[in-house]
C-alpha cells in the first residue's frame, strides 16, 4: 500500500512539485482542478437563473411575434369566418386586433363588430359594438375552451330571445 504523498503549503519544500519554496505551475493547477472552487459553485446559480430568463424572454417574444403576425397578415377574416361557421350567423368585424392586458393576459379588441340574429328572432341583431375589449385566461387556451374573464362593451347592444319551446339565439 501506497501512501499520498505529502501535501503541505504550496511553498514548502515536501509539496510535490516544488522547487525549493515556489510551486510549478502545473502542480497548482492540478490541486485547483481536484477540488471545486467556491466561484464555481457560486456561478451556478446565476446561470440558471440566467437559463430561466432567457426561457422567459423567448416566451414572451413569441406572444409578441404572435401578435404581430395576428396584426400584420390579416387573421380578421379567418376569425370571421370560423365564428359564421361555429355560429351559424353573419359576423362582421371591422378590425379586430390581439393585445396583452396589464396582467399578460391575451385581450381581443374589436371595432364596429356585428353578428346578426337567427332568421326567427327578428332583424334587429345578435350583437352589435362599436367597440369591444375580451380578456381571455391562458389557462382557458391552452385547454382548448377560451374563458372570458372581462368583457368591455361600449355602445353596445344586445338582442337575446327565446322560444315558447326554450329554443334561444
Amino acid at each position: 500500500m501506497s501512501l499520498p504523498p505529502p501535501s503541505g503549503p504550496p511553498d514548502s519544500p515536501d509539496s510535490p512539485g516544488s522547487d525549493g519554496g515556489t510551486a510549478s505551475p502545473t502542480a497548482a493547477a492540478a490541486g485547483d482542478a481536484a477540488r471545486p472552487h467556491a466561484s464555481a459553485i457560486s456561478r451556478s446559480r446565476p446561470a440558471r437563473g440566467r437559463r430561466i430568463a432567457i426561457r422567459v424572454a423567448a416566451g414572451l417574444a413569441a406572444v409578441v411575434v404572435a401578435l404581430l403576425l395576428f396584426d400584420r397578415f390579416g387573421l380578421r377574416p379567418l376569425a370571421e369566418h370560423y365564428l359564421a361557421e361555429r355560429s351559424q350567423r353573419e359576423v362582421h368585424f371591422g378590425t379586430l386586433y390581439l393585445g396583452l392586458s396589464s396582467a399578460l393576459q391575451p385581450v381581443l379588441h374589436v371595432r364596429d363588430a356585428h353578428i346578426s340574429n337567427a332568421s326567427w328572432a327578428g332583424e334587429d341583431p345578435l350583437f352589435a359594438a362599436r367597440r369591444a375589449s375580451v380578456t381571455l385566461a391562458w389557462h382557458g387556451l391552452t385547454q382548448g375552451r377560451p374563458i372570458v374573464e372581462l368583457l368591455e362593451l361600449q355602445d353596445a347592444q344586445v338582442n337575446l330571445a327565446r322560444t315558447a319551446d326554450g329554443l334561444r339565439n
